[in-house]
């Protein structure tokens, strides 16, 4: 849950609707909802303008609709930011916006607050340079009051935490793409549809990233790097390993299966592509038998 100043500048709590509670509504069809959902996120007071199952056929309701969402959105996203602002007595509003629209634009990949620091110096609107200690309290904040998700990266060779690396994903989609500024990729939205709904079932969960060593066309071993979007361990052990493979490509289907392989072969592997049945059955082809291949809808809603 996080806060926000409405219109009247007064304090509103907000609890975004879980995506598969959302796609479950017995009106409409899911797929229909889940396209309304990755558009707004999970935000009811923007679905509560126009039910998504009003439209139907009303090309001037919905036109209505969109706009009036957008811009609600919007203003809920701002309101937001400024509460975080005044809750946490940050005067720099300009520089906390840059910082929060940075966090939206690294969603899929890791970040030490270094590396962000060094985003926000080429942000097209730096007019400041904020620190590393500074950073580093922002992204604590942030998750501190409920609008954003921390997930840390893990080594499963060493059973250890990366220090400093952890990947950010805001609390609810529409509130990324709000602060974003620009249009979102598909795997960017089902990382943080995922992250999101693994969150609410309060499991422990990474970002796997580990070396490890492969033989060369030298036929000698060399270090490679292995990544995994997520993985949910229990006690030291990673029981639950999740690739994000939106569009087939034969290659890095075979790069994904590889790395999960190293994870072991009681840990369970799940590859998660777009709702498109011959693009999963194109995966799941080209991937070993005991890897599950999954459209976002499917596994959001299992």
């Amino acid at each position: 849950m996080f806060q926000y100043y409405d219109e009247e500048r007064k304090v509103k709590p907000c609890e975004p609707v879980s995506i598969r509670d959302f796609i479950s509504q017995p009106d409409g069809d899911v797929q229909g909802w889940f396209n309304e959902y990755i558009k707004y996120g999970g935000i009811t007071e923007i679905h509560d303008i126009v039910p998504y199952y009003e439209l139907k056929e009303n090309a001037k309701l919905q036109e209505y609709a969109e706009s009036e969402k957008e811009k609600q959105l919007k203003r809920i996203a701002e309101g937001a930011c400024e509460y975080f602002c005044d809750f946490n007595h940050l005067y720099n509003h300009r520089d906390v916006k840059r910082f929060f629209r940075a966090v939206a634009r690294s969603a899929g990949g890791t970040v030490s607050p270094y590396k962000l620091k060094c985003d926000l110096l080429n942000d097209e609107d730096s007019v400041s340079d904020l620190r590393d200690n500074t950073v580093k309290k922002y992204l604590e904040l942030l998750c501190m009051n409920g609008i954003a998700y921390r997930v840390p990266v893990y080594d499963p060779k060493k059973a250890k935490l990366k220090i400093n690396m952890s990947m950010y994903y805001f609390t609810d989609v529409g509130l990324a793409k709000a602060y974003n500024g620009r249009a979102y990729g598909k795997r960017q939205l089902y990382l943080s549809l995922i992250c999101s709904e693994l969150m609410k079932h309060d499991v422990s969960l990474y970002n796997a990233f580990y070396v490890t060593s492969q033989l060369g066309e030298d036929k000698k071993p060399h270090r490679a790097t292995k990544s995994v979007d997520f993985v949910i361990v229990d006690e030291s052990q990673v029981t639950v390993a999740i690739q994000v493979i939106p569009k087939y490509h034969a290659e890095e289907v075979k790069e994904n299966c590889h790395a999960m392989k190293l994870l072991g072969p009681d840990c369970r592997k799940i590859i998660v592509t777009e709702p498109d049945e011959e693009t999963v059955s194109k995966i799941r082809y080209n991937c070993p038998d005991n890897v599950d291949v999954m459209d976002i809808i499917s596994f959001l809603g299992r």
